[in-house]
């Protein structure tokens, strides 16, 4: 995952520095990386946000803690149900 974040984020910069017309380069590239920014926040928040709730409610570690892989079968989860719909 991180390689292919590292490739598509070339390939963004790229095409905005050589398709994008002159005046909006500069927007172009801080759109790209702010959704990129944002996107990040939203994952950490989400995480910290079941943790939190996970750990309260069973009065134990939250479901994180332990196994960051359950964190990302869920987001996989999500974007399968998502798909099939």
């Amino acid at each position: 995952m991180g390689l292919a974040d590292a490739i598509l984020e070339a390939a963004k910069m790229e095409f905005f520095y050589d398709q994008v017309p002159q005046n909006m380069k500069s927007l172009g590239s801080a759109y790209s990386l702010s959704t990129t920014a944002v996107g990040s926040f939203l994952s950490t928040f989400f995480m910290s946000t079941i943790s939190h709730v996970t750990s309260r409610a069973h009065g134990q570690q939250g479901w994180f803690q332990d196994d960051i892989f359950f964190f990302l079968w869920s987001g996989s989860l999500v974007v399968r149900i998502h798909l099939i719909r």
